[in-house]
């Protein structure tokens, strides 16, 4: 089984999360069966990193935004080859995301 958490899990998480970019890879010779399920919580609330994953080792990734906002702007991402959250210029510091894992490797060495 393979679950894919899309960008609004990133953006609760506080990117601690990644959104895959989503691909098919199909086989002519293998049969593929797959089951999607989406969620989405209601579109006038407010989708952004909660208190608790925020703090100053880890600073807040992403803005907060409304869930309808993210919602439409899915589709117009997808359209221009985006992924959501870059298109709708959600990140707040695209480069802090490096600079975090940089510092992981650091700490596990």
């Amino acid at each position: 089984m393979l679950v894919v958490v899309g960008e609004g899990m990133e953006i609760v998480s506080n990117a601690i999360f990644k959104a895959p970019w989503h691909r098919v890879v199909t086989s002519a010779n293998k049969e593929r069966l797959s089951l999607a399920m989406f969620y989405q919580p209601e579109p006038e609330r407010i989708i952004g990193p909660p208190g608790v994953l925020v703090h100053e080792k880890r600073p807040a990734m992403f803005k907060n935004y409304l869930v309808q906002t993210l919602g439409d702007g899915y589709w117009d991402a997808f359209a221009a080859g985006d992924c959501t959250v870059d298109f709708l210029n959600v990140r707040i510091n695209a480069e802090a995301d490096t600079e975090l894992e940089g510092r992981a490797v650091v700490a596990n060495n």
